[in-house]
């Protein structure tokens, strides 16, 4: 054969490899690889116009993106919080569901897909555990009385392509400070940037 045959022969093998390896990334090669990323914490107030209780009924926000790097679809069915005086929860702690916008759960991420979703603590909801948190001295509270801490973290309920359910924890993400008068301050507990939760890596 000529080298132009050999060429149009070693482009014709290569046009079928790349066909065959699409073929099997595509729909033979399962991957399941769903995550969450804790990006930013903040607060809602409940009624901006009443500056003694407006976040009493506020929120405290979570920014958290849900990606989905792998090649089937994933279902987030369900998020709560978990809440504790102490950050490895050895003490059983508390939670509830998270609020969100009415059907934003459950989330169906398609393959290589990213959702950005806002996951609220209720301030009142931490409120109305006062007693449980832990004291904290004046010098940690910054010369205010009555300042009890609370450290929060996630666990993610979510569906892989087998339909097989996955508990996901994200570990204590934020610290809550209240009194009995209302939300006192936030801080972050792990380094958003790098708080990183997969979500299949448990079943």
């Amino acid at each position: 054969m000529a080298g132009k045959d050999w060429l149009s022969v070693l482009f014709s093998v290569c046009a079928l490899s790349v066909s065959l390896l699409t073929f099997y990334f595509s729909n033979l090669r399962v991957e399941d690889n769903a995550m969450i990323r804790i990006s930013d914490i903040g607060i809602r107030a409940g009624d901006k116009d009443d500056p003694n209780k407006k976040y009493i009924n506020g929120c405290v926000t979570t920014q958290a993106s849900f990606v989905n790097a792998g090649n089937r679809p994933a279902i987030v069915l369900s998020a709560i919080y978990q809440m504790s005086d102490q950050m490895d929860l050895n003490n059983g702690g508390f939670g509830s569901d998270v609020v969100t916008p009415q059907g934003t759960f459950p989330l169906v991420l398609p393959p290589r897909d990213i959702r950005l979703v806002e996951l609220c603590i209720p301030v009142g909801n931490v409120l109305s555990n006062f007693k449980s948190g832990r004291e904290l001295s004046i010098s940690e509270a910054g010369n205010r009385l009555g300042v009890r801490r609370f450290f929060a973290g996630f666990r993610i309920y979510s569906l892989d392509s087998l339909g097989m359910q996955h508990d996901s924890w994200t570990g204590m993400q934020l610290g809550i400070d209240v009194s009995e008068n209302g939300w006192e301050g936030l801080k972050s507990v792990v380094e958003p940037k790098r708080s990183l939760t997969k979500l299949f890596n448990s079943s």
